[in-house]
């Protein structure tokens, strides 16, 4: 029944809204929405939590952060970043974090199936446990299976996501070898009491809640809470989701320093349909993942203290799957940047300790850890050198070095020259190490040496950027033989290089932005291309956005949509290339907003993974309420 009334009283709302607004001009009140951003160089500010986009004549001032976030210590130009504001996406009104990634990178998402379900982010070199994703600068890959499920990110407690698009073990050592996403969740600054309340509903039955609340407690506390909960039948029996999300962070400021502490805790429960590849009964998967973090940091001083843990637990045998399995770890880690003449070096020191408990079957523990150095010096006027290095331990594998330069020459007229050199490392999970059916504690992690460079553009209304890359992984883990279950550090070589082409525009009431990217990949001992490795991948988006009765009423519709060429699976299935096109809209009646998506509007049938069939189109629609006082 509130499905009904709320998709009624959606269209009803749009209709007039759009008559109306046809005979109001609209009334610019921001010339420059914060869209899809890619800053070349960020201003002067020590750290990202306040950042903006300079104008051109502030891009030339040097920036490191020691807080965790990207640009990372140390960094003029550290790599190809894109940075995703919440504040610009919020008009896609996007249901899975994957699709900003794709929007804004030109690479693919691995999804089996629907909402809730488990999805895996590639971005250069088609390996998902090579994308490190961190949580306020903190890891929080899965040390199970060694990548991050992309479908635990709840977009609602998120400020931005910071997304660097080349090799970051120089900085964080172990894994992110392909790229780096850093999760930026929301705080309270100060102000207003801050509420927020929305509700949506939609195809199969889906219902969604989100909750945000942030308000001062005296003149150096604040606090926020955000909660979300989604329930959804399935677009197939058995494949229904019902998922949990909470955040919050209370902190404290004194003089120039900020301490508090933030909790993230995600409560899953996803089911897998029997016709999907490989099983032969429905099965449920529960999981549960819990973050919290201490930590104190100020303009060049960053220290944090953080516990993990991750329940898991199926009700069938898939994958070679335990059953039941807890994954816990602590670690600290701390940041330090030193002013010198015309440089600046940084380093940091972390550590940690893995526990894992399968039952009686598996249970071992892992000791590791690291330290980096980076610096930035202004070699000549306007042309920077970024060396950086890391030397990573760990009690199973051993000891890891990588090095890494970036070179930068910033050009009058908004042009940025960059290149860099790098060398990571992607380390074996705990399935391969220690499962007792297919385990290897002999392995060894797998190396990647990584070359990239380009040239970006930045002006007030156009963002344009050609960047290259290449990269070769040795030592791959694989299966000893076709028949052998046990994976084995082998001879052969993958190669993946590629030229990603992005550009963006924006204006008072429009703006648009497309990401293609070009891949050619090799497996040396095949001599064909990598799993899931279009040659082809474009997404992009075009929006319109109007705002009338002197900013009291707002109209945006946007469309957005992407492409992946064919490819293979990884049993060398042929899969037919795919273009999905979605349509979402809001009208926004001072802080009421009233908003649309459908998701594949051309009812496209399509897998991203062999064997998992996609949703064809799905209509979400919601109230979104917020307001100050």
């Amino acid at each position: 029944m509130l499905n009904r009334f709320l998709f009624v009283l959606l269209s009803t709302l749009f209709c007039l809204s759009v008559c109306y607004g046809e005979y109001l001009g609209p009334i610019t009140l921001d010339p420059r929405p914060p869209v899809l951003v890619s800053p070349t160089i960020l201003t002067d500010t020590i750290s990202l939590e306040h950042v903006s986009v300079p104008p051109l004549k502030s891009i030339y001032l040097k920036e490191i952060s020691v807080w965790g976030g990207l640009p990372i210590p140390g960094s003029l130009v550290p790599g190809h970043i894109t940075i995703l504001n919440m504040d610009g996406l919020n008009s896609l009104h996007l249901m899975r974090a994957s699709t900003a990634i794709e929007l804004a990178t030109g690479g693919l998402h691995n999804c089996l199936g629907y909402v809730g379900q488990p999805c895996f982010a590639s971005i250069r070199a088609f390996n998902p446990g090579g994308v490190l994703f961190l949580k306020d600068g903190i890891p929080v890959n899965d040390d199970w299976s060694g990548a991050f499920d992309v479908s635990r990110i709840s977009l609602v407690s998120l400020s931005k996501m910071e997304i660097m698009s080349e090799c970051g073990s120089s900085i964080y050592g172990p894994n992110g070898a392909d790229a780096v996403v850093n999760l930026v969740t929301k705080t309270f600054k100060g102000g207003l009491p801050y509420s927020r309340v929305a509700v949506f509903g939609g195809s199969d039955n889906l219902r969604k809640t989100e909750m945000e609340f942030g308000r001062s407690f005296g003149p150096n506390w604040c606090g926020y809470v955000s909660g979300a909960y989604l329930k959804e039948d399935g677009f197939k029996p058995h494949a229904d989701s019902d998922i949990k999300d909470f955040n919050a962070d209370l902190s404290c400021a004194v003089g120039g320093m900020k301490a508090g502490v933030s909790v993230w805790r995600r409560d899953g429960k996803v089911g897998i349909p029997e016709d999907t590849i490989g099983l032969s009964q429905p099965v449920g998967v529960e999981d549960r993942f819990l973050l919290g973090t201490a930590y104190v940091k100020g303009n060049s001083f960053d220290a944090r203290l953080h516990y993990k843990d991750l329940w898991h637990g199926d009700s069938d045998s898939l994958n070679n799957s335990l059953g039941v399995r807890t994954v816990k770890s602590m670690g600290v880690d701390v940041k330090k940047a030193v002013d010198l003449h015309r440089k600046r070096i940084s380093f940091g020191v972390t550590g940690g300790r893995m526990e894992l408990d399968a039952g009686d079957s598996l249970s071992c523990e892992v000791l590791d850890g690291g330290a980096n150095l980076a610096a930035n010096f202004e070699v000549l006027p306007l042309i920077y050198v970024d060396p950086g290095v890391s030397f990573w331990y760990n009690e199973v594998y051993g000891s890891e070095v990588s090095p890494k330069l970036s070179v930068s020459m910033i050009y009058n007229l908004g042009f940025v020259l960059f290149a860099s050199v790098s060398r990571g490392f992607n380390v074996p999970n705990i399935r391969e190490l220690f499962s007792p059916t297919s385990g290897n504690e002999e392995l060894k992690p797998e190396h990647t040496q990584s070359f990239s460079g380009g040239l970006r553009y930045e002006s007030d209304n156009v963002s344009m950027s050609v960047h290259g890359f290449a990269i070769e992984t040795k030592d791959l883990i694989e299966p000893e033989s076709d028949s052998a279950s046990q994976s084995v550090n082998t001879d052969y070589v993958s190669r993946v290089r590629g030229l990603t082409i992005e550009t963006k525009g924006w204006a008072s009431f429009a703006r648009a932005g497309m990401n293609l990217r070009l891949a050619a990949s090799e497996h040396s001992r095949t001599g064909e291309e990598l799993p899931y490795a279009p040659r082809v991948s474009v997404a992009g988006y075009v929006g319109y956005n109007g705002v009338f009765r002197r900013g009291d009423l707002g109209v945006n519709v946007t469309a957005d949509g992407r492409y992946a060429g064919e490819r293979v699976s990884d049993d060398g299935l042929s899969l037919p290339g795919y273009g999905v096109l979605n349509l979402c809209g809001e009208i926004r009646i001072v802080n009421l907003r009233m908003s649309y998506r459908i998701e594949n509007l051309l009812d496209e049938e399509y897998e991203s993974v062999s064997g998992y069939p996609m949703p064809g189109r799905t209509l979400v629609y919601g109230l979104d309420w917020e307001f100050w006082n």
